[in-house]
């Protein structure tokens, strides 16, 4: 997804969270800024999550901090989560075409 993508993700889990005012006050702020660059740039929700965290009114406001926090500490877990998915995706056991054991079958 690109930058003004992920925030207006970021925006709808905030809110869905209940985040304070200010915090979606900051949001709409830097998603006007986003949606004049507009770039094709590709970047997870994390990666711009973090770089939100570092704003200054991140950084002077604790409520906005400690929004921004939870909301990246919710996505780290989901992102385990599908990461547990993928590697038991992965490693289930995937059966031998036949040729495999006619093969097997005729070195014996």
């Amino acid at each position: 997804m690109n930058i003004y993508s992920n925030m207006l993700r970021i925006k709808e889990r905030l809110q869905a969270r209940s985040a304070s005012p200010q915090t979606l006050k900051m949001m709409d702020k830097y998603i006007s800024l986003a949606s004049k660059v507009a770039g094709s740039e590709h970047t997870s929700t994390l990666r711009v999550l973090s770089e939100l965290m570092k704003t200054p009114e991140a950084l002077g406001n604790m409520s906005i901090y400690n929004d921004l926090a939870a909301l990246e500490e919710e996505l780290q877990q989901e992102r385990i989560e599908i990461q547990k998915e993928r590697e038991q995706i992965e490693s289930r056991p995937i059966p031998k075409p036949k040729k495999y054991y006619k093969q097997h079958k005729n070195k014996k």
